[in-house]
């Protein structure tokens, strides 16, 4: 590990910044995935569906509100993998759903 001794102030600032950005970043992910769970409650609670057991490829449009769609994404580091073993990546790969919440309120 290298330790410097700096104190340039545009490095300093620059650091500050940095810190504040990483702060609202992580404050600004607890807000959207607590206003993705407050949408799934509710429209469990309104319609009796619950998103996180819809099938890939639904979409849920609530009017003038959000869009929901249930995509996919694969896990695995497909491309090297499909590569290196063909028989193994399509024996074991496995689509997972994820939910991407739209919002349509202006």
């Amino acid at each position: 590990m290298q330790t410097f001794k700096l104190t340039d102030p545009a490095l300093i600032q620059a650091a500050k910044i940095l810190k504040a950005a990483n702060a609202m970043a992580a404050q600004s992910k607890k807000e959207i995935e607590t206003a993705k769970a407050i949408i799934s409650q509710r429209i469990l609670a309104l319609r009796q569906v619950d998103i996180s057991k819809l099938p890939i490829g639904d979409v849920i449009s609530i009017d003038g509100i959000a869009l929901i769609e249930i995509g996919k994404q694969n896990r695995f580091d497909s491309d090297s993998f499909q590569i290196a073993n063909p028989a193994l990546y399509e024996k074991y790969k496995k689509d997972f759903p994820t939910i991407k919440i739209k919002p349509l309120v202006k």
